[in-house]
């Protein structure tokens, strides 16, 4: 395998470190030019300059992180100017920023995969957990330093809001390929079905999100989009039941509640909710879940009390946080509570 033969040259390269960090980064800046006509030329050089990073100083790695902000594409700043002509309603000055910021990025293409990584813009701990879990990925995950999932998730939304709707696909997917644990960017992405009219696309989609929404607000918009998808149909009983299993999730949703109203306006006066268990029997029948996905759950909870025995108290909080937020079980309330306060 490709990776088994990187693995040997950096091997064979870091059994050459001696220790001594100015000798050591000489050496390493050798080892880069040494292998720069390898097919593995930008895999070494990478992971030489990493190990040379390592190396530094405190002091000179918090200076070399100061000059890298500085030349780095500078997406940040981009998404905020976008986003200011967004509120002032400016849509064509926010798209021509946006564009011109991801024409730049790609000409660019300084965060494209390698032979040995693959490179991704997670936005939290977890989500880097269950991609992995999800996808057994063979190479090793690196985080890109500019948020470029959520620069192509604001393009993608103001080209929907145009109504430009096959180039806010392209963005969208561009998104998802940067993150594809970003219920957010699976959402806007599923829109894009719904307004199309093609409900089964829509469906499919918002389906998906189920296997990987690690907070209650993206599993009540699950149910609420197969309320909608129910309702299309006519599926009274159905959509009621998508819609008060949403209201567990977000209680205080009023879109849940305007829309239980309009079914019961529209499913005549001999219409009743549906009863829990009733809901649970459909759901069944539809392979629709239950709440969160199981390894959702299992992985908060595993890194939850890994991080709580390594006394990591407050990644055991954020871990234990998801598991209790999804669930709702005073057993994990109660491990909350406990925690240390760091």
């Amino acid at each position: 395998m490709a990776e088994s033969d990187f693995d040997v040259i950096m091997q064979e390269i870091t059994s050459g470190l001696t220790g001594d960090a100015k000798t050591d980064f000489v050496y390493l800046q050798e080892k880069a030019r040494a292998y720069r006509d390898s097919k593995y030329a930008k895999e070494v050089a990478r992971a030489c300059g990493r190990l040379m990073v390592s190396l530094m100083p405190e002091e000179q790695r918090a200076k070399l992180d100061r000059m890298t902000d500085n030349i780095l594409l500078g997406v940040k700043s981009v998404l905020e100017e976008a986003q200011f002509n967004m509120y002032k309603k400016k849509f064509d000055v926010a798209k021509d920023i946006l564009v011109n910021a991801v024409d730049k990025i790609e000409q660019m293409d300084m965060y494209h995969d390698d032979a040995v990584s693959e490179y991704h813009t997670f936005n939290t701990p977890i989500e880097e957990l269950l991609y992995v879990h999800r996808n057994k990925p063979e190479k090793d995950i690196r985080q890109a330093p500019e948020p470029l999932s959520a620069l192509y998730l604001t393009l993608g939304s103001l080209l929907f809001e145009l109504h430009e709707y096959d180039e806010a696909k392209i963005a969208l997917e561009k998104a998802m390929r940067w993150n594809p644990m970003d219920a957010d960017i699976a959402f806007e992405h599923a829109e894009l079905f719904k307004v199309q009219g093609d409900m089964e696309g829509f469906y499919k989609h918002t389906m998906q999100v189920f296997s990987f929404a690690y907070q209650a607000k993206h599993i009540a918009r699950c149910y609420r989009n197969l309320g909608y998808y129910f309702v299309e149909r006519k599926m009274w009983q159905m959509a009621a039941g998508c819609y008060l299993a949403s209201t567990h999730f977000e209680q205080d949703s009023k879109q849940a509640q305007s829309e239980l109203w309009y079914i019961q306006q529209q499913a005549g006066s001999e219409f009743t909710l549906p009863t829990s268990e009733e809901i649970k029997e459909y759901f069944r029948q539809y392979n629709i879940p239950l709440g969160a996905d199981d390894d959702v759950i299992d992985i908060a909870l595993a890194f939850g009390q890994q991080s709580k025995e390594q006394g990591q108290y407050d990644y055991a909080r954020y871990f234990y946080g998801i598991a209790y937020e999804l669930t709702g079980m005073e057993e994990f309330k109660e491990i909350l509570d406990d925690l240390p306060q760091e």
